[in-house]
């Protein structure tokens, strides 16, 4: 079937406005880690101005379709994989939306974004295992510092050497892991099949993380929660396209698998902190969890509330 749309790359850069450059820079990650890599090497300067430097480099396969490299919400196996990050095949393209020009480096070929607009592929003359992907971006020095801080933050996988402007990042032993039934969206009746939430057993890392935490998605940040964890997710989280938010009753259920894991941990000021609130309030929270909440916040004297004030200053 012939394609019946066009894409605007000056309307798709204006969505992106909105977007912290960090947000963009970590799909370019996360593609090379739902690869078969053993390397992602990131290397990303300001050069003057507003004109920055950003080179992503893995050892993986490549793109198994060249056409894939400019093509928005194509077929991706991803889709039906638990197990990978990636589902809207979009990530790559809105960070090419905003770049000056860019270069991609991969199975055996090399697609150039000039700065003028289009494209061209043209053979690689020395052909390479894997992807570089570069580009000139309009960010500041600012900016730059602050995604290369942020991209420090990420979670690599054990077999992974993730490197960020020369210094590795070195995969953190969580220090909890737990298993909790979470929902996740798949396709898994292949092309053509759509999209489906389900739910599915997962494997969460938990680590102290001290003030706000972070939830990840196998290892890229989403977003800030309430509970002081680092809480990695190890399979598809559903979100919406931009990927840095979960709905409210997603993060309930990440917060009844944290309090679970945590109970032991969690001392007498932590009862009444609001993610604990809302984990205590989930249907499927089991009641021994719930009893000793409530008996590490207020021990064996609990009493009812009263509409009558003096009662309860008298309680």
């Amino acid at each position: 079937m012939k394609n019946r749309f066009e894409v605007s790359t000056e309307g798709m850069a204006e969505l992106q406005s909105g977007r912290e450059p960090w947000q963009l820079a970590k799909e370019l990650i996360s593609n090379a880690w739902d690869e078969r890599t053993t390397l992602c090497d990131v290397t990303l300067e300001h050069k003057t101005g507003r004109k920055s430097e950003l080179i992503v480099q893995d050892d993986g396969d490549g793109f198994s379709k060249i056409e894939d490299v400019w093509t928005l919400m194509g077929h991706t196996p991803k889709r039906a994989n638990p197990n990978a990050r990636g589902r809207f095949n979009l990530g790559d393209k809105e960070i090419l939306s905003v770049a000056v020009e860019a270069t991609i480096r991969t199975a055996g070929k090399i697609i150039c974004f000039p700065k003028e607009g289009g494209r061209t592929v043209t053979a690689d003359p020395i052909p390479q295992k894997g992807t570089v992907f570069s580009c000139i971006l309009p960010w500041t020095k600012r900016q730059v510092e602050e995604t290369v801080t942020m991209l420090k933050t990420l979670l690599p996988p054990r077999n992974i050497l993730y490197r960020v402007n020369g210094e590795a990042i070195r995969y953190q032993k969580p220090d909890t892991v737990t298993e909790y039934t979470l929902e996740t969206q798949l396709s898994p009746d292949g092309p053509g099949s759509p999209l489906r939430y389900t739910h599915r057993k997962s494997a969460i890392e938990i680590t102290k993380n001290g003030g706000t935490g972070t939830l990840f998605e196998m290892g890229i940040p989403i977003q800030p929660i309430g509970c002081p964890y680092k809480v990695n997710v190890m399979q598809k989280v559903p979100m919406p396209p931009n990927r840095d938010v979960v709905r409210d009753s997603y993060l309930r259920d990440i917060y009844s698998a944290v309090l679970i894991a945590t109970i032991n941990d969690l001392k007498y000021g932590e009862t009444g902190e609001t993610w604990v609130r809302i984990a205590v309030g989930n249907k499927d929270m089991p009641k021994d969890v719930v009893r000793e909440v409530l008996e590490k916040r207020y021990g064996d004297k609990v009493m009812l509330w009263s509409s009558d004030p003096k009662a309860n200053e008298k309680a």
